[in-house]
């Protein structure tokens, strides 16, 4: 069976996450997508927090089902390859800053003009115009900026880095894969492609709707105000087990909360839900009277909203990752995570690791009409 994109040619020029992990939702859609690295200075990624033991652990999960080709584009030869290469693409995604595509050759015009089917998109910190368009960031920054993790602590709190890259996955990839298919669906019926500008900064701003709507209502700093989801009343809470873990409960709707109250044997808090800290306080001490495993068993068939805060380690090991195929580790392939969609008409593709440098420069350049005596010269010549 075809996948949703079979046949759909991908030329990636990005490095560490956004970009990768854009690319790597594509081809487990079944793209063809080709990752193209500078052969002197590869992506990032394939080295960072890397040892002989867990060679590539982020590199090797937003990698996969790619290939991989080297392109050193400061040579002119290099960049007639590039050239020929997007001839034959349906999308060309970059992730350097505003700019350095054009001075390489490979700016929106130039490809377009090349190839006018083509779907361009540039993902970057903070997008293609602006006072920030050409300063430097992380993820951190963007969510900083966006006041999506002023959001997140309390006033009396010191601030917590996020552990998960909201604005460079979120904001970044998902945002930019819908830009993508937009476009593809646009292209069907106009047969032009056109340009993308992708900002992890816009991505998280938008992404901050809730802050943004609290504040329209209120003019209150959000991090401030009494906004239900923010933990300020019991139902939408975490609290401490006996075993000192943790437990959410996210009884928002009165029918969870009522079974909720009733499970816990405490009836008399079920007209309480909206009395905030004395009625948190009241929950706490009913939820340190067990362990988190004793409280999992008894709301296991329970409509109440109530959940364990699982380590990365248990919620990959869980049932509920089971049974969704969000992750394989069945001693034969290399444990690593599927695609998390389930199209009943495109498949998952087979799992293929990801490439070594340059692994695929042969076949790839051979494809587009290079000899074998053409490609040893550009490696001779440090072009790939």
């Amino acid at each position: 069976m075809r996948q949703a994109l079979s046949g759909l040619k991908v030329m990636d020029l990005t490095t560490n996450l956004p970009g990768p992990y854009l690319t790597w939702l594509l081809a487990a859609l079944g793209a063809d997508v080709l990752k193209v690295e500078n052969p002197q200075s590869c992506d990032p990624a394939r080295v960072f927090e890397s040892d002989p033991d867990h060679p590539f652990r982020l590199f090797g999960l937003v990698n996969s089902y790619k290939k991989s080709i080297t392109l050193n584009l400061k040579h002119t030869t290099a960049r007639e390859i590039s050239h020929r290469l997007v001839s034959h693409c349906d999308v060309f995604v970059e992730g350097f800053r505003p700019g350095v595509m054009d001075k390489l050759g490979l700016g929106y015009d130039a490809v377009k003009s090349i190839n006018p089917r083509i779907i361009y998109v540039s993902l970057s910190g903070f997008g293609q115009s602006g006072p920030y368009c050409h300063k430097a960031g992380h993820d951190l920054n963007y969510q900083a900026l966006a006041g999506s993790f002023h959001s997140t602590f309390a006033t009396d709190a010191s601030p917590q880095v996020p552990n998960i890259l909201f604005a460079d996955l979120g904001g970044g990839s998902l945002l930019g894969l819908a830009g993508i298919l937009a476009a593809i669906v646009q292209r069907e019926n106009t047969g032009v492609g056109q340009y993308i500008d992708v900002s992890l900064f816009d991505g998280i701003f938008s992404l901050n709707l809730l802050g943004q709507c609290n504040f329209l209502d209120t003019r209150v700093d959000p991090n401030t105000a009494d906004s239900v989801l923010w933990g300020t009343q019991p139902f939408y809470h975490v609290y401490r087990t006996q075993d000192n873990r943790h437990m959410a409960l996210g009884a928002v709707e009165f029918k969870f909360w009522k079974n909720f109250c009733i499970t816990v044997g405490r009836e008399d808090l079920i007209y309480r839900q909206y009395d905030g800290r004395s009625a948190i306080d009241e929950v706490s001490k009913i939820i340190r009277t067990r362990t988190l495993s004793e409280w999992s068993d008894l709301f296991e068939h329970v409509e109440a909203c109530v959940t364990p805060i699982l380590s990365t380690e248990e919620a990959i090991m869980s049932k509920l990752v089971k049974s969704r195929l969000l992750w394989v580790d069945d001693g034969v392939e290399k444990p690593h995570p599927l695609p998390p969609f389930n199209l009943s008409g495109s498949p998952h593709p087979d799992y293929s690791p990801a490439p070594d440098l340059g692994q695929h420069n042969e076949s790839v350049l051979s494809i587009i009409g290079y000899s074998k005596g053409e490609i040893k010269e550009f490696v001779r010549k440090g072009i790939i």
